[in-house]
This record gives C-alpha cells, structure tokens and sequence, in this order.
C-alpha cells in the first residue's frame, strides 16, 4: 500500500465485505484506511446477496463510514448482472441521497475522469 501510494495510486480494496480475514476482524480496517485506501462495496452485499454476515458488515462499514464506492461487481449479465438501483434505494435511506450520489457515481467518476484526459 506504501509503495502504491508513493507512486502516487490511490489503492481502492474491492469487496472488503466479503473478505475472509475482515469478516473475522471488522476492526482491521481502520489501518486500511489510516494507510490511505478506499473501499469498494459490492451492491450484492448491501442487499443480502452475499449471506446476512456480508449484509451486516456492509451495512456497519456504510454508517461507520468506510465505504467510498458501491459498485456491482457484475460478471455478466446472466450470472452476477450490473444492478445497482435496490442497493442505492437502501444507502438512500439508511445515509441520505447525496451520500448515495456520492457513493454510486460522484466518487467513481472522480476515480476513472482522469482515463480520459
């Protein structure tokens, strides 16, 4: 993570959620995120896709706030299909709607505007 960042590439961990060693230890994140990452939240997990223990944390990180991009996590469209609109209804809700603008498509254009300079 030290060598990414003195290279001047923020590291954003996908489906942190979902990860063995941080559904054992949620708490690890917090040096994650002192060491500079952003985390990705898969939309599945937000809305039970993934089992309740992966809706839970999705949901703990989301009001804690160490979420900084809810994405899909699509693999095609028949198997895992890019649907985000049921997970942005719930962070809607649970964190207001400009939140929820900033998680589904604020941040990740700010991330990907700079391909296309």
């Amino acid at each position: 993570i030290k060598y990414l960042l003195k290279q001047n590439i923020k590291p954003v961990i996908a489906h942190h959620e979902r990860n063995k060693e941080l559904l054992k230890n949620p708490e690890k994140i917090v040096q994650l995120t002192r060491l500079g990452c952003w985390f990705q939240l898969t939309a599945g997990s937000i809305t039970g896709l993934f089992g309740e223990k992966c809706q839970e944390l999705s949901i703990r990180y989301l009001e804690q706030g160490f979420v900084n991009i809810v994405a899909s996590d699509a693999h095609n469209v028949k198997h895992r299909p890019p649907v985000l609109s049921s997970a942005r209804e719930f962070v809607s809700d649970l964190l207001g709607k400009d939140e929820a603008h900033n998680l589904f498509w604020k941040n990740p254009y700010n991330i990907t505007s700079t391909l296309f300079e």
